[in-house]
């Protein structure tokens, strides 16, 4: 993939991620199978479809899973970028923690503000509004490793943060330097881990808030990156075809539920080779503000979800997008200044 369309695909991601984050939270929606495995969910999902909220629906259930495609793309970066250089172990993880950190902290301050801002009327006190023992959690980011991290994480979106340092970690530990046999046997060990978990919820929710439960696509994203697949466009439309009828197959079982981020993570390479410039220039210049997007994006949703709650959905989704774009735009030009005249 060339760099315009590992842009584009973090755009497509990323806007897959925000609606799905602003779509959950609406009463009427379906919750979506994300950290754990519920077969009726799934069968409520089809049967909630509509005209008037197959949008929202399909958001909220399926929206999630852009998280694969980031997990992907960083499995792929880390190999174009590392593979053939040598690494300073001690410079490594510095480096990842505080490209981490700094966007975290920066949004986390927002986050809090806007909170106490918003609850101010009800609640003068701050410390209720900021857990100070899980904004320590989250710096450190040992949060995810926490019993119920899915109850802890404030902003839910950001136990991404440590998701991301442990995949980072492993690719220093494990897959450096390793060969793709080695990489492969790690992938079935995890298969093998997670088929034992036989849908155990608690221990789901942990695995998936950690990198086991995305080991498949960040492997799929390093051999992607070491290997060469030169397929012809009948073979890509074939594969997209299979791709896209197998995921909601897969939905219905434990089992195969497993190897949906898989799924996708293959489908997003494939597509991105085949739309159009345009729709690829347009998410690569959204795919350039991802960061600054994600960290965001939770603390519009705070702005906009009473509306979109309690007036108009589709309005409140509107004004959420629009705003997030606007401010990470600006942003965004801030920071080209800073960086250009420094």
């Amino acid at each position: 993939m060339k760099r315009k369309e590992c842009s584009a695909l973090r755009g497509i991601a990323i806007v897959s991620i925000m609606l799905h984050n602003y779509c959950h939270w609406l009463p009427f929606a379906v919750p979506e199978n994300e950290f754990s495995f519920d077969l009726e969910k799934y069968i409520h999902f089809w049967n909630a479809i509509s005209w008037d909220t197959i949008f929202i629906q399909f958001f909220s259930f399926w929206g999630h899973l852009g998280v694969s495609v980031f997990v992907l793309l960083s499995g792929y970066g880390l190999v174009l970028k590392y593979d053939n250089t040598t690494i300073n172990w001690k410079s490594f993880i510095v480096k990842h923690y505080k490209k981490l950190c700094i966007p975290m902290v920066l949004g986390l301050i927002a986050y809090y503000v806007v909170l106490f801002i918003i609850n101010y009327p009800n609640n003068k006190n701050l410390l209720t509004i900021i857990p100070l023992n899980r904004f320590f959690a989250q710096l450190t980011l040992i949060i995810n490793f926490l019993p119920n991290p899915h109850r802890l994480v404030a902003p839910g979106p950001y136990w991404y943060f440590g998701l991301t340092m442990q995949l980072y970690l492993i690719y220093l530990l494990l897959i450096y330097k390793r060969s793709i046999k080695t990489i492969t046997a790690i992938a079935l060990c995890v298969l093998l881990f997670s088929f034992l978990l036989d849908n155990n919820p608690q221990l789901l929710i942990s695995t998936k808030f950690n990198s086991i439960g995305w080991l498949f696509p960040f492997i799929y994203g390093i051999i992607m990156g070491r290997r060469t697949f030169n397929l012809s466009i009948y073979q890509t439309y074939s594969i997209v075809a299979i791709t896209f009828i197998l995921i909601p197959l897969f939905a219905f079982s434990y089992y195969t539920w497993l190897l949906i981020p898989l799924l996708v993570a293959i489908m997003a390479t494939l597509i991105i080779s085949i739309i159009p410039t345009i729709i690829i220039n347009t998410f690569d210049a959204v795919g350039k503000l991802s960061l600054y997007i994600f960290v965001l994006h939770p603390i519009t949703r705070e702005i906009t979800i009473q509306y979109g709650q309690n007036v108009n959905p589709h309005i409140g989704i509107t004004l959420y997008l629009v705003l997030t774009f606007i401010i990470a735009w600006g942003i965004g030009r801030i920071t080209y200044f800073i960086k250009h005249r420094a």
